[in-house]
């Protein structure tokens, strides 16, 4: 009897240690830290502090609050939106802009894609948080809860949800009339010693913010329509494009460079407008055509720069005036009127056909009609 009491003994406390194994595996690995590109996301977030800026020692953000999870520098992300902020007349909204972490690229956005959040898209990475970062993250971004903004609680499900995921992109949310949140995911293979990196994440920080200072175009009075879609998001391409050209010294090049969109992107078709039932991941080369089209109302006269710029053409809803301007129907049919230096139609930005070079630019007669 005293053997069996034993052996059931010994069996109980067999099964209490394997229990304190498992569970002290378990925290172990909650805690651990993520790869991510030989750098680590520490369990509190990286946030970003109000301080100078060693280029500018008195600026400071005045209407953007930075939330930096992914491995991107914090200097770096807020000398960026200093930029951006500095270029705007009048800023009547404060943001939130949101930065999370991804990992190995999967597959892009198309038809087939399974939705993770209804009329959302973005391309699928692995998804490189864990649960307790995720409830860490989700704490910090509830501070949009203190805007007073109605109607929060299906947009935080939906980012965890799509954050869990994955997927990436960018967004700009219109909380209400003032605020925004803006949501980036960055893969983690990019790296800022690259060129081509640097100037895609400057590109989609600038057009994000960009959105920031647009007053309104989703208000009641200045709703954007399917035909207002190339002017809003054709706008905030042009501001991404102007602020990443100035910031690399690159302007001598800019009114060549900004036109190469037509010759090094592929589009469905050549219509300025949204073709009704258009999906989703196809509109982003409506971006491309509106800064086209916007570039060519500015050298025929017809639209400031400046005012694109500092974003007072979204003020008291100018910019629907676009659309009721005898000018319009020349815009369409003509805003793809982009030609090629001759002689350098197979061997673009060899010496003497770059940029800098006037490689790209519109057909003499639409300027001079």
């Amino acid at each position: 009897m005293k053997k069996i009491l034993l052996l059931i003994g010994s069996f109980i406390f067999l099964i209490i240690v394997t229990y304190i194994i498992i569970m002290a595996n378990y925290f172990i690995n909650d805690f651990k830290e993520v790869k991510i590109d030989n750098d680590t996301i520490d369990q509190t977030p990286t946030v970003v502090q109000l301080k100078p800026v060693e280029k500018n020692n008195n600026a400071k953000l005045k209407t953007i609050t930075i939330l930096n999870y992914s491995h991107l520098d914090d200097k770096y992300l807020y000398e960026k939106a200093l930029n951006a902020e500095s270029m705007i007349t009048e800023i009547t909204s404060k943001t939130l802009l949101f930065l999370y972490p991804l990992g190995n690229f999967i597959s892009n956005q198309d038809e087939k894609t399974v939705p993770v959040v209804k009329g959302w898209t973005g391309n699928n990475y692995q998804s490189v948080i864990s649960p307790k970062q995720i409830s860490q993250i989700m704490k910090d971004i509830s501070v949009i809860n203190n805007t007073g903004c109605q109607n929060l609680y299906q947009l935080t499900k939906d980012l965890k949800s799509w954050i869990e995921a994955g997927r990436g992109g960018a967004r700009n949310y219109l909380l209400c009339d003032k605020y925004r949140l803006i949501v980036i995911g960055i893969p983690n293979d990019t790296d800022l010693k690259y060129t081509q990196d640097q100037v895609w994440v400057d590109y989609v920080i600038y057009h994000e913010l960009y959105h920031s200072f647009q007053k309104n175009p989703f208000g009641k009075h200045c709703k954007m329509g399917p035909d207002d879609f190339w002017i809003v998001e054709g706008a905030a391409s042009y501001f991404a494009d102007y602020m990443s050209f100035r910031d690399y010294g690159w302007m001598s090049s800019f009114p060549s460079g900004i036109l190469r969109h037509i010759h090094e992107t592929k589009w469905e078709n050549r219509e300025l407008n949204i073709p009704v039932g258009t999906p989703i991941y196809e509109k982003h080369e409506h971006y491309d055509k509106g800064i086209l089209a916007l570039r060519l109302m500015i050298e025929k006269g017809w639209l400031k720069e400046s005012a694109l710029l500092n974003a007072t053409l979204f003020d008291n809803c100018n910019y629907k005036k676009i659309n009721l301007s005898s000018n319009l129907q020349f815009i369409k049919d003509n805003f793809d009127k982009v030609e090629v230096k001759k002689g350098c139609e197979f061997t673009k930005y060899s010496e003497g056909c770059r940029w800098i070079d006037g490689l790209y630019f519109f057909n003499e007669s639409v300027l001079s009609d």
